[in-house]
C-alpha cells in the first residue's frame, strides 16, 4: 500500500485514482468527461478500474485542438 491505495479494490474512486496516477482530482474528472479515461458511473460516483489507472499514460490524453474551418461562400 505504498501509494496510499489498497491493492484489494478492483474499482477506484476518483480521489484514489488521482493518487495512483499522480494527477489532480480535477484532471481525472476532465479525462473521464472527455472520454479519454474509461470509467463507470455508479450512481453519482465515478469509478475507474485499477488496471486502467495503472497502465494509463499521459500520451493517451493528448487532446487535439479543434480545427476551425472557414465556411465556403
Amino acid at each position: 500500500m505504498e501509494s496510499g491505495v489498497s491493492r484489494e479494490h478492483v474499482w477506484l474512486t476518483v480521489p484514489e485514482a488521482a493518487v495512483l496516477m499522480r494527477l489532480g482530482r480535477n484532471r481525472i474528472y476532465e479525462l473521464c468527461g472527455s472520454g479519454q479515461l474509461p470509467h463507470r458511473r455508479i450512481g453519482v460516483t465515478i469509478h475507474i478500474r485499477r488496471e486502467v489507472a495503472e497502465t494509463w499514460t499521459p500520451e493517451q490524453s493528448v487532446m487535439a485542438a479543434p480545427v476551425r474551418t472557414r465556411a465556403r461562400r
